[in-house]
């Protein structure tokens, strides 16, 4: 049997370990405690989860299918998660309307009112 010491690597916000220091500093961009992954409009009244059918083009023809995805009815553009946006952002082209990151901060923000 082996005796080693290693380091160990923790999550800032929600204290997950890790053995590497990149797993841990990749989990510590997207983490959902992260306060820099904390928008307003999970919380907004405005924010709706609607289906959209895309279509793209691919080498043998056009194809389409279904994608839920965020649509914010008073600025009527489509968002996208801060996970997402991580990623490099959404390369999904929805036509005549926008397709951007959630805002942290929105002039238009509204509570949620639940029934």
């Amino acid at each position: 049997m082996k005796n080693e010491i290693r380091e160990i690597y923790t999550c800032d916000y929600c204290e997950k370990y890790y053995k590497s220091k990149r797993f841990a500093e990749l989990h510590e961009k997207r983490c959902h405690k992260n306060p820099d992954n904390s928008r307003v409009c999970f919380d907004c009244d405005h924010l709706r989860k609607v289906d959209v059918e895309y279509y793209s083009d691919i080498y043998h023809g056009e194809t389409s299918r279904m994608l839920k995805v965020f649509y914010c009815n008073e600025l009527d553009i489509y968002l996208y998660p801060p996970i997402v946006e991580h990623k490099g952002g959404s390369d999904f082209d929805f036509g005549d309307k926008c397709n951007e990151p959630m805002k942290k901060n929105c002039d238009k923000f509204k509570e949620q009112t639940y029934e």
